[in-house]
């Protein structure tokens, strides 16, 4: 049907229960393919590879999707974003890609978003991927495009590439739920652009690298559930946006980092399980902590008393007693972009002794966890 229609340019039928077989012949005008959530079924062809005009295409979230990744041919110079994310293109089998991450990934000169996460890829990441022609070496920085590269729940493994510092214009960055290992390279401390780096549920070692050593864009840092240790990198004093901080379930051996509460934006900061020691200490600055409103140290080595300097300063908390919690509002980035939008942030805490999973973090949401410590003393008023 599609191929009768020789001026469409923009096919979207996102959400529509179409139950259709994939379209083979496709109009070779189209510039935008939204099928996203229509129950497509049937093998993925090399059709969608070769409409020459093409610069966005959506099949995410077509379970009944098959085949193998496509080949991706020089007549696709013109895509700019690309998402299969939980389909069942493999190698897509067992309703989800699988299979090694192709090294004609590069073939996308103009890139900008790369949505495969949510499958069963493995192997590892190919190099091709940080050296797309836009993306790749110096001195043509000003020409790297990549802005989204999303591949969680996957089975990737191994290092990441020091030539993932290629990226200069990353603004997202999650590879979360997957196998990476070994250290993670310091050049993400000088990605100007990310704003999110999500690297949870991995198996990362040695120290965290000196992130906003040359950035001001981060906003959200998870790395949660590795093998990170040493102190945390007082680098992160120049993320002046930084809302979240989750190192949890780390092997992080530092005293209380108290001069991150200097941190205006910081609303959720989670130190739980490390070997974090020693008393809590008071930062310097007159405001400390001011919006924080999740505060989890729980399962570490503090010890001493709980200082009323500190835990009196939170008062984004004390705000929310007046505040019309009727309409819930969950928390999002500070950038006005769709696909930095498009991320959740999400922690894990525990609520009355069961781990909670929260998939959004609601702007009513206030916690402080102080459990399975040295402290001592009284309990404050405050708290």
């Amino acid at each position: 049907m599609f191929q009768n229609f020789t001026n469409l340019e923009i096919l979207s039928l996102s959400y529509v229960n179409i139950l259709s077989p994939i379209p083979v012949n496709i109009s070779s005008s189209l510039r935008y393919v939204d099928l996203a959530h229509t129950n497509l079924r049937g093998v993925l062809t090399e059709s969608f590879f070769l409409m020459p005009n093409l610069e966005r295409l959506q099949l995410r979230g077509n379970d009944l999707v098959k085949g193998v990744f496509p080949k991706i041919h020089r007549s696709n110079t013109l895509l700019m974003e690309l998402d299969i994310s939980s389909t069942s293109i493999s190698g897509f089998t067992s309703n989800s890609l699988s299979g090694p991450l192709p090294n004609n990934v590069s073939m996308l000169q103009k890139l900008t978003k790369l949505n495969l996460s949510y499958n069963s890829m493995n192997g590892t990441i190919p190099s091709s991927v940080f050296s797309l022609p836009l993306l790749g070496h110096l001195p043509q920085f000003r020409y790297y495009n990549l802005q989204y590269l999303d591949l969680k729940f996957n089975f990737l493994q191994g290092s990441l590439p020091l030539s993932i510092g290629n990226m200069r214009k990353l603004i997202l960055l999650d590879l979360s739920h997957n196998y990476f290992s070994d250290s993670v390279p310091h050049c993400l401390g000088s990605m100007a652009s990310l704003a999110v780096l999500d690297l949870r549920k991995n198996n990362f070692t040695g120290s965290l690298p000196p992130l906003c050593g040359h950035n001001t864009s981060l906003s959200t840092i998870v790395v949660n559930g590795n093998r990170f240790e040493g102190p945390v990198p007082v680098s992160l004093l120049n993320c002046n946006g930084l809302q979240v901080l989750d190192v949890g379930n780390n092997a992080i051996n530092d005293t209380c980092p108290a001069w991150l509460g200097s941190l205006q934006a910081l609303q959720v900061l989670i130190l739980e399980l490390n070997k974090f020691h020693g008393p809590i200490s008071t930062c310097q600055t007159k405001f400390c902590f001011p919006n924080l409103r999740i505060f989890d140290l729980s399962r570490n080595d503090f010890s001493g008393s709980l200082p009323a300097k500190v835990f009196g300063n939170f008062k984004a908390m004390i705000k929310l007693d007046d505040e019309d919690t009727r309409e819930i509002r969950y928390m999002e980035s500070m950038l006005n972009l769709s696909f930095v939008r498009s991320y959740e942030d999400s922690v894990s805490l525990v609520i009355k002794g069961k781990d909670i999973e929260l998939q959004r973090i609601s702007t009513i949401t206030t916690t402080i966890d102080l459990s399975s410590n040295h402290f001592e003393g009284v309990i404050l008023k405050t708290l």
